[in-house]
């Protein structure tokens, strides 16, 4: 995988319960509804490229599905759930909101689905294991049942019950490789990182042929501060596939020279292990700070433009790969009662295929924002604002 949310995004594209081949067993696979037959199967073939780590197809599988039947219900529903795990409020109600708004008449487990979407707008917190123990009970064998029932257990920080999902997952697939690496990334996040490592060999033994195994024990390797071994096993995927790793291998070789490049010499200490701001803000994380300085129009009132910005501007903004995105108010000091924007960006890689060196937007963000062009006009009849930012790199 290129990013560790490249997995974590693997995890809810595959909340999806079919696969090609499963599709002659319907009495024991749950059978995605939709009003178009093509759209079936380019859903399923984007579950097939995320088994095969390859995401850029199977966003693409998934945009021509929508186009094919914009009601398809099982993409907004993973789409959603992928903001609520990365606690992007704004994207999640967008997606949960066109999911919620099917005209299709669901079956059963995509029915529990919609209802736990509602509780979750209701609260982004709600635990949704029951729901997902009930899918897996009436599909035992259906591979992704289990990838439901974990995601709802990760998301309440119950790492040993996901981690026994996978297990038990592991049993009823013909390809359990994929359930290995996010046994993996669990473990890790249990903090038990002897499992970890087992589980990342486990899917290196299954999938020796392909650049990802070898980033996923990379990604082991930078948790345990052994940035030798990083750099050899990123560069081990580079080989295999010279589009992968190159940028995470460069960032262990930093992280080696700051440490002296001693291998064998870092203590590993992991008293953050289940810290979840450990998991996120690694060695080469970006934190974008962005001030915004608002100028209203005359009889708006900041929490008109507040409530534009976050529910028409910003979540359109979240869209760019590998970024999260949150709106902040400042409560003391310098920016006390200013908006702000925290950008938590998965590596420099990321931002640059969206800005240029100079800070401007490249050809390919313009092309994003050029799209919300009618949103942005109307924030400006609102207050028009500009921003002073910084970019921010995690070293340790």
């Amino acid at each position: 995988m290129k990013t560790l949310k490249l997995l974590l995004f693997t995890v809810f594209i595959l909340l999806g319960w079919l696969s090609l081949s499963q599709a002659q067993e319907k009495s024991k696979m749950m059978v995605p509804t939709s009003s178009s037959e093509n759209a079936v199967r380019l859903y399923y073939r984007s579950i097939e490229a995320l088994e095969n780590a390859e995401q850029n197809e199977a966003d693409k599988f998934l945009d021509e599905a929508l186009k094919e039947d914009p009601d398809f219900f099982i993409v907004h529903a993973q789409r959603a759930l992928f903001a609520l795990y990365h606690r992007n409020q704004v994207l999640f109600l967008k997606n949960a909101d066109k999911a919620l708004a099917t005209h299709h008449e669901l079956n059963e487990a995509e029915q529990l689905l919609k209802d736990a979407l509602v509780l979750l707008k209701q609260d982004p917190k709600a635990n949704m294991t029951d729901i997902g123990r009930k899918i897996v009970k009436m599909y035992p064998r259906d591979k992704n049942s289990y990838y439901d029932l974990a995601v709802f257990q990760t998301q309440q920080g119950d790492f040993k019950g996901a981690a026994g999902t996978y297990r038990k997952g592991i049993k009823v697939t013909g390809n359990p490789a994929p359930f290995y690496n996010m046994l993996g990334y669990t473990y890790m996040s249990d903090g038990d990182f002897k499992k970890a490592e087992k589980a990342f060999d486990k899917y290196i033994e299954l999938k020796p042929n392909h650049p990802n195994p070898f980033d996923s024990k990379g990604d082991y390797y930078m948790e345990t501060k052994e940035y030798d071994k990083a750099y050899e096993s990123y560069m081990k995927a580079h080989q295999i596939n010279h589009a992968w790793s190159y940028e995470k291998a460069e960032k262990a070789k930093k992280m080696m020279d700051q440490t002296k490049g001693k291998p064998g010499t870092t203590e590993v200490i992991h008293s953050n292990a289940t810290n979840p701001l450990a998991q996120i803000l690694k060695p080469g994380i970006l934190i974008g700070t962005h001030v915004l300085q608002v100028e209203l129009k005359e009889g708006a009132t900041l929490e008109e433009w507040q409530e534009y910005y976050t529910k028409n501007f910003l979540s359109e903004i979240s869209v760019f790969e590998g970024w999260q995105a949150y709106f902040l108010k400042g409560i003391r000091g310098e920016n006390e009662n200013q908006f702000g924007i925290l950008y938590i960006i998965e590596s420099e890689e990321h931002r640059n295929r969206y800005y240029n060196e100079d800070g401007s937007l490249n050809e390919t963000g313009l092309t994003i924002i050029e799209k919300i062009k009618p949103q942005f006009d109307e924030l400006q009849k609102i207050g028009s604002f500009s921003t002073i930012y910084t970019d921010w790199l995690v070293l340790e």
